[in-house]
């Protein structure tokens, strides 16, 4: 789903979409009442922070690579 989106949106919309999510998920996950909410509110957190981790490496590896030549 978030792939989709970034194909048909952008990556910039797609990272920004996936941290305002990422930290929703994060706050709501503060306020879970019992262990099983909480275990799924971090995985939904979780299956969203690994689309801005993805995003990070790609950007990451092009700024690097002229400085190892």
């Amino acid at each position: 789903p978030l792939s989709y989106f970034s194909d048909t949106r952008g990556r910039r919309a797609a990272l920004i979409l996936s941290l305002i999510l990422s930290g929703i998920f994060g706050l709501l996950t503060t306020l879970s009442p019992d262990v099983y909410v909480f275990m799924i509110l971090r995985m939904c957190q979780g299956m969203l922070f690994a689309g801005y981790l993805s995003f990070y490496r790609c950007v990451s590896k092009i700024f690097t690579i002229g400085s190892f030549l």
